[in-house]
């Protein structure tokens, strides 16, 4: 083949691929962007509740040998903190190629039997602040040091915030 028609082809070829990449550009700026679907949740996965919490931890630490009638209190930071799923409507002028806002806003729902429920992205629990635990049997001092390691590490807070008082 001669090398000049093989240059001319390559720079066609060029030319074509990039008339059809700014075509594509241009044609969806212009186009009005819909909404995301609707999402459906498959699996419900709950936090666990704070009482929950507290009675877990007195199951564990009422497991320990020699620890027994035990209380647990636990102080919290928040209440926790739920984030919403919307569906904001937002179109593209082509004139400007700007994104408009229409204002807009709705709530992702979850349908549940014949009832509908917002769909929650994020759930975070609430920060503990400080962990007390009474009970009988934690006197002795490498115990206790056990006891508010575990908690402590369980927990998330410093061992500062956790205090384990004696029923002996």
């Amino acid at each position: 083949m001669d090398i000049k028609k093989l240059k001319s082809i390559k720079i066609t070829y060029l030319i074509i691929a990039l008339a059809a990449g700014i075509a594509l550009v241009v044609l969806s700026n212009g186009m009005p962007k819909s909404a995301p679907k609707e999402r459906t949740v498959t699996e419900s996965h709950k936090p666990p509740d704070t009482v929950d919490v507290e009675r877990r931890l007195k199951e564990i630490i009422e497991s320990i040998d020699g620890v027994s009638d035990a209380d647990v209190f636990i102080t919290y930071e928040n209440s926790g903190v739920k984030n919403i799923a919307t569906v904001t409507d937002e179109t593209y002028a082509a004139d400007d190629d700007k994104r408009t806002n229409s204002g807009k806003s709705q709530v992702v729902t979850v349908r549940d039997g014949s009832s509908e429920t917002p769909f929650v992205e994020e759930e975070k629990l609430p920060q503990v602040r400080g962990v007390i635990i009474s009970a009988k049997g934690v006197s002795d001092m490498s115990l206790n040091a056990l006891i508010t390691d575990a908690v402590a590490s369980a927990m998330g807070v410093p061992v500062h915030r956790v205090k384990i008082l004696s029923k002996d």
